[in-house]
């Protein structure tokens, strides 16, 4: 039996911050080996909603479902302590046995974690949730947010101190692009344009036909004539024979030489001395050449001033849509765009130079400050980050983005729109209705007076 009872449980709303993370108080999370540990300081609990000073991971837990809860509840800054035995990169303690004399010292080693969120008033807003842990988890623990490599992963970086949280990298870079974290780089990776995955073993190919069947071939450079070609091209049978004056080569130094090696297709039998690169994904099959993949740069994080006082007030200021936006090479203001938006107009009816406008619509409910809002405005941005050309420009209206795409065709617009929908429709199967639209002509100038209001 577990020594808890719902009458003897603490009411955090009552009693204030210091309830929600009691020194007395511990989670088990799995199946406890043996006898349940009992002792006359500690109460041993197995419900997930009840405040805990320390949650204790066991043999079979579920450990990031364990987090991902703890996460929605504002409590995922509890010390965590693995005594399974399987080092749950989360945790603050690890051990290879639960026993209570284990459970007691991981007690005390996370004493100092608690002590500092003890100091913090809980979370009010859910919307704040998920972005507070983060800054909390940093604060509590006195800790940068460090990448670490994360093999079994697409993206292959990770962020084992934010388990739990969903879209760890898009929920970090808003609150560096707001000024809560600084940031410090750790690496760029190549990312498939059609699923994301940062898996793409590098391969080269063929520049004639893109085959990676290749093979590296000597050079002959023919002294008497110049000639200089690939070796196939001077054997005949045992000998070599110059192809271009039919005169046999008998010495090494004295008849030729070998300058260097070319690269052989055996597909097409085109021969270069170069080869092109080119990233095949390992989870969906894509190709993508070289100077066509998109990157990604990951980093650590550390709190700033701002980040830390926002962790000791327990509160975020609102982060729209024009925090993302913010530092894009092609930002304006609404009102701006509007002009840039009402002059390609112009000049199209006049001169019939093309443009495109398209429209991102990020309103998935009723509260716009919901959880699901906030993670979709985070991934959709990664998204259309990835899809910018340099000579775009973009605008936050409320709930909506708004791309003006210079000199662009329909035609190609809907390229554009195609490829951000498919990857809308891979990572927000939350917010389905979240869709990329080309604005047809005769909605614009409704458009650019919204715009200009704003």
């Amino acid at each position: 039996m577990l020594a808890d009872q719902d009458a003897n449980k603490p009411n955090p709303a009552a009693s204030g911050a210091s309830a929600l993370y009691p020194d007395d108080v511990v989670l088990l999370v799995g199946t406890y080996p043996g006898p349940m540990p009992s002792a006359e300081s500690l109460r041993f609990t197995q419900d997930t909603d009840e405040p805990c000073g320390l949650v204790v991971l066991l043999p079979g837990a579920n450990a990031e479902a364990t987090f991902e809860l703890l996460a929605l509840q504002g409590r995922l800054a509890v010390p965590v302590a693995d005594l399974g035995g399987a080092a749950a990169p989360r945790a603050d303690v690890c051990g290879d046995f639960p026993t209570l004399e284990a459970i007691e010292a991981a007690l005390s080693e996370t004493r100092e974690i608690r002590k500092a969120l003890r100091a913090l008033p809980p979370i009010e807003h859910p919307k704040d949730a998920e972005r507070l842990s983060v800054l909390r988890l940093a604060y509590a623990r006195q800790s940068d947010i460090e990448a670490h490599w994360a093999p079994g992963t697409k993206e292959l970086v990770g962020y084992p101190l934010l388990s739990g949280i969903r879209d760890r990298r898009a929920a970090l870079e808003q609150l560096a692009r707001a000024g809560f974290l600084s940031r410090s780089f750790f690496e760029r990776l190549h990312v498939c344009g059609a699923c994301g995955s940062a898996r793409l073993p590098v391969r080269e190919v063929c520049v004639s036909c893109g085959s990676p069947e290749l093979r590296d071939e000597p050079l002959i450079h023919h002294y008497r004539c110049a000639t200089q070609a690939p070796r196939s091209q001077f054997e005949r049978g045992q000998d070599l024979v110059c192809p271009k004056c039919n005169r046999t080569l008998r010495h090494y130094g004295v008849d030729y030489d070998a300058p260097g090696t070319v690269q052989h297709c055996e597909r097409c039998d085109a021969v270069f001395s170069e080869p092109d690169v080119a990233f095949r994904c390992a989870d969906c099959g894509q190709v993508t050449p070289g100077d066509e993949a998109a990157k990604t740069d990951w980093y650590h994080y550390s709190l700033t001033a701002e980040g830390h006082k926002a962790a000791l007030v327990g509160q975020l200021p609102s982060l729209g849509l024009e925090t993302f936006v913010a530092g894009v090479t092609g930002h304006r203001a609404p009102r701006d765009l509007a002009l840039m938006i009402d002059f390609a107009d112009r000049v199209h009816r006049r001169y019939d130079r093309p443009f495109s406008v398209v429209t991102i619509n990020f309103l998935v409910a009723d509260d716009s400050g919901s959880l699901e809002q906030l993670r979709a405005e985070s991934m959709v941005w990664d998204i259309i980050r990835g899809t910018l050309r340099e000579s775009d420009f973009i605008a936050a209206l409320e709930r909506q983005l708004v791309l003006l795409l210079p000199e662009t065709e329909p035609g190609g617009a809907g390229i554009v729109v195609g490829r951000i929908n498919k990857r809308l429709a891979e990572v927000t199967a939350e917010a389905p209705n979240i869709r990329a639209e080309i604005l047809t002509e005769d909605k614009v100038p409704a458009l650019v007076e919204i715009m200009r209001r704003a």
